[in-house]
């Protein structure tokens, strides 16, 4: 079972770095792709928080990479601000 936690984890931190690549721009870009960028990210940071929960109560706390995935997930998001995009 450890090792389906694993893959996942290993997905979305291949996402993550995708998407933050495609961050960076190369040339300017439109609100309207950096809003869907950002929607991207914090639907994966969402999950990322869902999984890393319930690898924690699975394991009854005793599993690192559920509170590593756990705690990451959650410092990276932020409440947005209308001031933000």
């Amino acid at each position: 079972m450890d090792f389906v936690f694993a893959a996942i984890f290993e997905v979305f931190i291949n996402l993550y770095i995708e998407l933050m690549t495609l961050i960076v721009p190369e040339k300017k870009v439109n609100k309207k792709k950096l809003k869907f960028i950002a929607a991207i990210e914090a639907a994966a940071l969402f999950v990322a928080v869902i999984i890393g929960f319930c690898m924690i109560a699975e394991s009854d706390g005793a599993n690192v990479s559920g509170k590593v995935l756990l705690i990451t997930a959650s410092a990276i998001m932020k409440w947005p601000d209308s001031t933000s995009l």
